[in-house]
């Protein structure tokens, strides 16, 4: 995740001097429109990929702390089983 990050940041930092070099260079409006309407969708794009980036992680920890909790689940079922007659004292 901090790798995407990372170089998430790095493309924005990209597409913020591009934006800037265009804003300079563009002597006609028409050129200013494509361009600015090209930055938009890097900015918009990468927003997408870290969100995602995100999604994707926080959906990772979910999954981690489900087989978690599926196996504390079986080793308390299985704790259950061993004792007998259903006595609930300490072993």
């Amino acid at each position: 995740m901090a790798e995407i990050e990372e170089r998430a940041r790095e493309l924005r930092r990209k597409a913020a001097r591009f934006a800037l070099f265009c804003a300079v260079e563009s002597s006609d409006e028409a050129a200013a429109r494509v361009n600015a309407a090209a930055v938009t969708w890097m900015q918009e794009t990468l927003e997408d990929i870290a969100a995602t980036a995100l999604g994707m992680e926080t959906a990772f920890r979910e999954a981690l702390l489900h087989a978690h909790q599926v196996d504390f689940l079986r080793a308390s079922e299985a704790d259950k089983q061993v004792r007998p007659f259903g006595r609930e004292d300490s072993i």
